[in-house]
C-alpha cells in the first residue's frame, strides 16, 4: 500500500483504530445486555424451581407470569467485526505499528 505522505499514512491508521474502537465498544455494550438477560434467566429459573404447591406465589398470577417470561429469554451474542474484516481485506491492518495488537486482531 503506497501513500503520498506520512500524514496520509497516519490518518489512515488513526481512522482504522477509531473504527475498531467504536466496533469494540458496541460489542461490549451488546455483551453486557446479553449477560444481563442471561443472569435474569438464571435468577428467575432458580426462583421458579423453589416454588412448591403450598407457596403463595402460585396464587399470584402476575409474579408467576413474570417468572415464566424471564425464564424464556434467549439472547445471543453476535459481535460486529466489519471494521476488522475490512482492515484485513484492504491490508490497512498492517498500518498498526503495535505488533502485539496486530497479532491479537489476527488471532
Amino acid at each position: 500500500m503506497k501513500f503520498k505522505s506520512q500524514g496520509e499514512y497516519k490518518i489512515k491508521s488513526i481512522n482504522l483504530l477509531n473504527a475498531l474502537e467504536i466496533e469494540f465498544t458496541k460489542n461490549l455494550t451488546q455483551l453486557d445486555l446479553v449477560l444481563k438477560y442471561y443472569n435474569l434467566v438464571v435468577k428467575s429459573s432458580f426462583e421458579f424451581m423453589k416454588i412448591n404447591s403450598n407457596d403463595s406465589i402460585l396464587n399470584d398470577r402476575y409474579h408467576m407470569r413474570l417468572l415464566l417470561q424471564n425464564t424464556s429469554w434467549n439472547w445471543t451474542f453476535g459481535p460486529q467485526n466489519g471494521a476488522l474484516q475490512s482492515g484485513k481485506a484492504s491490508g490497512e491492518i498492517n498500518l498498526i505499528e503495535n505488533a502485539t495488537l496486530t497479532n491479537m486482531l489476527f488471532s
